[in-house]
């Protein structure tokens, strides 16, 4: 993510609300998410996200030594 913000998607904020979480084992969880995006970037508007874009979000989430951390991480847009 640190890499990300260090180009144009700086400008494209998102937030994104838990709808699901299952737990495969202990330290695994797979996190299924909708991603609300906003993009404030100052490009054509045929090259922005729609206003109001959202996706879905899957994480897996794996537990090491007591801390969680994301292992994979996939989105899909949701077409309008």
């Amino acid at each position: 993510m640190k890499e990300a913000v260090k180009t144009a998607l700086v400008d494209v904020p998102t937030k994104t609300d838990i709808k699901n979480i299952t737990f495969i084992r202990s330290d695994v969880a797979v996190v299924s998410c909708l991603k609300h995006i906003t993009d404030n970037r100052d490009i054509g508007e045929k090259d922005k996200f729609e206003e109001g874009s959202k996706a879905n979000q899957t994480f897996v989430a794996t537990r090491e030594h007591g801390d969680w951390s994301i292992a994979m991480a996939q989105s899909t847009l949701i077409q309008n």
